[in-house]
């Protein structure tokens, strides 16, 4: 029985005081202690069993038997209190209420075997039956008790600690996909400029003359565009490390302000944007940092005129607090479409990209982060709100002192004014296929106006939404796109436009700073035929430009006979039936369904197909190089050399069947078509004639 009571008693310690990790010896050491006793408990019993038949046994073998079993009740005592203190001194905090609970047992067990020994009872029988192993049991359930609950609490310690870590997993996650969205869009910024000072440069040597003022003041703009744009970002970068000087002068900051805002009237008017200056104070004299005041009111006011619809308003209010005044507050407002809530907090962090601006131009994401940066730097706050109506407003609010030199202020800071090539929307009449250019850079969009404008006629959109309505209006000859662009992307327009059978045919090219394999690849999925990055090449691009035009020619002449409508669609090539021919042959079905009714023309076709008698004649024109008109009249003869081949009915009767009001007129335009008579035709086909 007791050895049963010893084994337990170690599987319960081993699993409790966990001995199989933290104390391996005397792990051990217990086993080999119990295997002992497990064994002089089985040598024991078949003792007894023996004696109680013929079997002498010596007493004296029990004496010493039993004397063991005592040597190893102490020895489990002793090691009992031995690995709980050692467990202790390891820093396990369980053990505590082992041995806690152990030492009861072993008091009271020593206080049974002293009595026994010398055969005094102390104290009365049985006082100490159970006592000991219920205390024992109480304390090993409030312990078990309590590292449940520790287990517990480490179960949601070790919860919240791999939610810690997802979010930080989600958070680098998030800073990757900023800092890819802001190399993206620091390229596009890069590329742009780029384009037009590469294209600009090709033009000055070969044209040097008509176009060295002119050139030479676009490549410095342009040149000036991506100063900016580095100076920023190094700018933040120093901001960061704390090694960027502020150079205080004393002046009139008032003066100064209006002049910054003044410097972009010539952008607002571009947007037909009244762009206002409001103070309660003409003159304000103060400390301030000119270049990082230029910095802070230039990024505010860009942001306002690009975010602001046209015909909008932004508004530079500038207040004082105190009397005299101890804070100067510059408040940019605006009536664009304002910030949603949930991003307000985040509005300034470095590469946020909000959902406002995922529908706007591209940016690279630290014009905000530094605009807070340098207030912070002046000592200053920046705070922003949604307005009750609409549009959203930035506050600027610096400390004013008079400790700095009074110095002049600088007059000369970056313009915005657009030295840019002048773009003609107008389409002429001339007899040349047009070209659509779909462009946000108006410096981009007029280098390229600047070299097709010879050969092609030139209609311009700003962006994807306005390229989408001028394409389906003017049915152009080809379309050459940006990708990155404000309210409607070029990837989404080349999607609606090669969906829409008003345009399917339009061949397209994507001129884009996202020169990435998936996004070459997404360009053409999306229906792109070519795709070429910026700075491109102006050979390249006339190559390109080329190469769909003989694509086009050649789609012209297979749709010049139109013999292939007549034929199954396995027929085909490759048995696939493009979109194209899908078009046509609907326009045939539709005709041969009319066929005999000779007042069904292009008003019919056009009400079918939903589409303007302009838009049917420009997208036919494109596709088959032909009018409307001349398809009807020729599947009404070729539907006539069918019936001429295959059934008996006379020439008048088949002349009417297909729509003509005069057999001669049909006579006339037959012969013309297919270079015989009709009479000539049936003359092949005898046994239908008799």
């Amino acid at each position: 029985m007791w050895a049963f009571y010893f084994l337990f008693f170690y599987l319960f310690s081993r699993s409790y005081l966990k001995l199989h990790f933290l104390l391996t010896r005397v792990d051990t050491i217990w086993k080999i202690g119990l295997s002992i006793y497990i064994i002089l408990a089985i040598i024991k019993v078949t003792m007894f069993y023996l004696a109680s038949g013929l079997v002498f046994i010596n007493a004296e073998i029990f004496t010493y038997i039993d004397t063991l079993d005592y040597i190893l009740l102490f020895f489990f005592l002793f090691i009992s209190i031995l690995a709980g203190i050692m467990c202790i001194r390891k820093g396990y905090k369980p053990a505590k209420i082992y041995l806690t609970a152990i030492s009861f047992y072993v008091v009271f067990t020593f206080i049974t075997i002293f009595q026994r020994f010398i055969g005094v009872a102390l104290l009365p029988a049985n006082v100490f039956t159970g006592i000991d192993e219920l205390i024992m049991v109480l304390i090993f359930s409030v312990g078990t008790a309590r590292q449940i609950k520790e287990l517990e609490q480490e179960k949601i310690n070790a919860e919240l600690a791999r939610e810690r870590e997802h979010a930080k997993v989600e958070k680098a996650i998030a800073l990757d996909n900023f800092k890819t969205n802001f190399f993206t869009n620091i390229t596009h910024e890069f590329r742009t400029p780029l384009t037009v000072i590469m294209g600009i440069a090709d033009l000055i040597k070969e044209q040097p003359t008509s176009w060295y003022t002119k050139g030479t003041q676009i490549i410095k703009q342009n040149g000036q565009r991506l100063m900016t744009l580095i100076n920023q970002i190094l700018d933040l970068s120093k901001l960061e490390a704390g090694s960027v000087p502020v150079n205080y002068i004393q002046g009139d900051v008032i003066q100064y302000l209006n002049y910054l805002v003044e410097s972009f009237q010539s952008l607002a008017s571009q947007k037909e944007i009244l762009l206002l200056f409001k103070t309660d104070h003409q003159h304000l004299m103060m400390d301030f940092d000119p270049d990082k005041i230029s910095t802070i009111v230039s990024n505010l006011i860009g942001n306002a005129i690009k975010f602001t619809p046209d015909k909008g308003k932004v508004l530079i209010q500038v207040k004082t607090k105190g009397n005299p005044p101890s804070r100067v507050e510059i408040e940019v407002s605006d009536n664009g479409p304002g910030i949603p809530e949930n991003e307000l907090d985040r509005i300034f962090d470095r590469f946020f990209e909000g959902t406002v601006l995922k529908n706007q131009e591209a940016g690279t994401g630290v014009g905000l982060s530094l605009t807070r940066e340098i207030v912070h730097l002046l000592k200053g706050e920046i705070s922003v709100k949604n307005l009750p109506e609409y549009g959203a407003a930035f506050t600027v609010s610096l400390p004013v002192t008079k400790n700095a030199v009074i110095a002049e202020v600088p007059q000369e800071i970056n313009s915005e004014e657009q030295a840019a090539i002048k773009i003609d929307d107008q389409v002429d009449s001339q007899n040349k296929p047009t070209v659509l250019i779909v462009e946000d850079s108006k410096d981009v969009a007029a280098y390229i106006l600047t070299l097709l404008k010879d050969q092609y006629v030139i209609a311009c959109a700003e962006n994807g939404t306005e390229g989408l309505r001028l394409a389906q209006n003017i049915i152009p000859d080809l379309i050459i796109s940006d990708v990155m662009m404000p309210i409607m992307n070029g990837f989404e327009m080349t999607k609606n436009l090669k969906t829409d059978r008003r345009t399917s045919h339009i061949p397209i090219i994507l001129l884009t700073a996202k020169a990435d394999k998936s996004s070459r690849l997404e360009g053409l999925e999306t229906g792109a035929d070519a795709y070429l990055s910026k700075p491109f090449d102006k050979n390249e691009l006339f190559i390109r430009i080329n190469k769909l035009i003989a694509l086009r020619d050649t789609l012209q002449n297979r749709y010049r006979d139109l013999a292939f409508i007549f034929q199954s669609e396995n027929d085909g090539p490759n048995g696939h039936v493009k979109f194209e021919d899908a078009f046509v042959k609907d326009l045939q079905t539709h005709l041969e369904e009319n066929i005999s009714n000779p007042d069904f023309g292009i008003v019919d076709l056009c009400k079918f197909l939903g589409l303007s008698r302009a838009q049917l004649y420009r997208k036919f024109k494109a596709v088959t190089g032909q009018s409307i008109g001349d398809f009807i009249r020729k599947v009404r003869l070729h539907r006539a050399r069918l019936l001429l081949s295959s059934t008996n009915l006379n020439i008048s009767q088949i002349a009417f069947k297909v729509g003509f009001k005069n057999p001669t007129s049909f006579s006339r335009s037959f012969t013309s078509e297919f270079g015989v008579k009709p009479s000539q035709i049936r003359s092949k086909h005898p046994d239908i004639s008799s």
